[in-house]
């Protein structure tokens, strides 16, 4: 019933603002929302055992970068 719905919504939205072509990527979003409750589970589970772990990229220069700057 919620994937009816959801489908409905999703339909309804892209129809309502003139973007009807979207109709091709609504099967995409039960994969989408699935991948997001995988994303939550794992987030929840590293709170439980390593909750000060930052699970990030590391943003910044390269190694070369960063003496070709100094």
């Amino acid at each position: 019933m919620a994937a009816v719905i959801q489908v409905a919504a999703a339909g309804r939205a892209a129809w309502l603002t003139g973007q009807g072509w979207l109709w091709r990527s609504i099967p995409l979003l039960w994969p989408y929302f699935a991948l997001g409750s995988l994303a939550f589970a794992k987030a929840i589970a590293e709170l439980g055992v390593a909750p000060f772990y930052w699970d990030k990229t590391e943003h910044g220069l390269s190694p070369a970068s960063y003496s070709a700057a100094s």
